[in-house]
């Protein structure tokens, strides 16, 4: 009976000790400043109270900033983080008044983590973003998750640099004159390894600058070799305030260094143009094709998607799962083109059945490859899958590793045979030069 006794006494002890352990950080209130907290932080935990604090942070080591609510603590300054760590905001509002602050500012590889929060510049309004506000940025290398945010700011998320892998989902808002921006600065060099995916969020770019601003869009690519992005579930849109600005969704731009082999997918997703000037669709320039590949499935686009006039000519190939968007330079394209439905359909035909290429969603009407192409043009594939005596079915079947969220094996696999016909006169085209 002692020892039954003893052992509860013991039970309720390292019960006490463990919430205890659980419920510890630091807290900052009233006056204090989160700066003068972060050496002491129990646990690298740090809990702000209800109000306004203001305070220039710079973190080195893996910390967590939990507020009591975004419309309840508000930070009023700037935030950096520097090297291998981790930064975990929760629950709180990050405002600058500073008009061209990056408002966290990843540096060295440091990670982010904003679930629940608000970063913003000034008013939270998309009629004043300052010169240069950044609401996050990341010089490279950089992993950044952002969950059920809202950002304000002219530069929405700038990733600079190589080998960033960012994330958002959950219903976050992005907003800027660029609301995400990938690309290395005007003067960077070409970079790689570099992945975005949107998931059920809505990204609005704004432009109300003058038109000597220059145009700008909602997603900026620059100086990107294998950029990855994913839209999935999520809606890109766009609002022009000033007269003869441009704002386009997707823009290659460019002013960068040219980008290549871009794999952009667009699932269960919404892609809003409301101005004239602007397009849905800017990938860049076209050297005889372009390896930037755009596949689309179960997608709204609404608005001018393409360009109509310049140096290009967009095609969409059109199959029952999806569509996948090709440019091809105007003055190659009646031989380039027809070339690259006939490696296409040779290629195709050595797993699937190539029933042809057509005017019409209703395969009535044959496309003439032969015919003279002067405007973008819709191309409608018929493919289907052989019929092989085997318990295999085509769910089995392993699909190309080409697109996360695609996941016909047909489409994929015709997604991946247009990007090797593409990337392969690319390096035609260098080599010859």
């Amino acid at each position: 009976m002692k020892k039954k006794y003893l052992g509860v006494l013991f039970g309720f002890a390292l019960l006490f000790s463990l919430s205890a352990k659980v419920s510890a950080a630091t807290t900052v209130t009233g006056d204090e400043k989160i700066s003068d907290k972060l050496a002491e932080a129990e646990d690298n935990i740090i809990e702000v109270d209800e109000g306004e604090f203001e305070d220039t942070i710079v973190i080195d080591k893996t910390m967590t900033i939990k507020g009591a609510g975004k419309d309840k603590t508000t930070l009023i300054g700037k935030i950096t983080v520097e090297g291998d760590v981790t930064l975990t905001l929760e629950n709180i509002t990050v405002k600058s008044i500073d008009d061209s602050a990056k408002i966290i500012n990843l540096t060295n590889g440091a990670d982010l983590t904003v679930k629940n929060s608000e970063i913003y510049y000034l008013n939270k309004e998309a009629t004043d973003f300052g010169s240069d506000s950044v609401g996050i940025y990341t010089s490279g290398n950089s992993t950044i998750t952002i969950d059920s945010t809202t950002i304000y700011a002219k530069y929405g998320i700038w990733a600079q640099g190589a080998n960033n892998e960012i994330t958002i989902k959950n219903e976050s808002d992005i907003n800027g004159y660029a609301a995400l921006d990938v690309s290395n600065g005007t003067s960077g060099d070409v970079v790689n390894g570099n992945k975005v995916t949107i998931k059920d969020s809505t990204l609005t770019g704004h432009n109300i600058y003058q038109p000597e601003e220059g145009s700008y869009g909602t997603i900026v690519i620059g100086s990107q070799e294998g950029l990855e992005l994913s839209i999935l579930g999520s809606t890109i849109t766009n609002s022009v305030t000033t007269d003869d600005s441009i704002e386009d969704l997707i823009l290659i731009s460019e002013s960068y260094e040219a980008s290549t082999d871009s794999r952009i997918e667009i699932v269960d997703s919404t892609l809003i143009n409301t101005d004239d000037s602007s397009v849905i669709y800017n990938l860049g320039p076209a050297d005889v094709v372009s390896t930037n590949i755009i596949a689309q499935e179960n997608t709204t686009t609404k608005g001018i998607v393409y360009p109509t006039d310049g140096e290009n000519i967009y095609v969409t190939l059109v199959t029952e799962d999806g569509d996948v968007v090709v440019v091809f330079e105007k003055d190659n394209i009646n031989e380039s083109l027809k070339s690259f439905l006939d490696k296409m359909s040779k290629i195709i035909e050595e797993d699937f059945v190539f029933e042809g290429y057509f005017e019409d969603d209703k395969y009535a009407n044959s496309f003439d490859t032969e015919r003279e192409i002067t405007e973008n043009t819709k191309i409608y594939m018929k493919v289907s899958l052989k019929k092989v005596e085997t318990d295999t079915t085509p769910e089995d079947t392993e699909v190309p590793d080409t697109f996360d969220g695609i996941t016909s094996y047909a489409f994929t696999a015709i997604i991946s045979v247009i990007m090797v016909l593409s990337f392969g006169y690319f390096l035609k085209k260098k080599f010859d030069n």
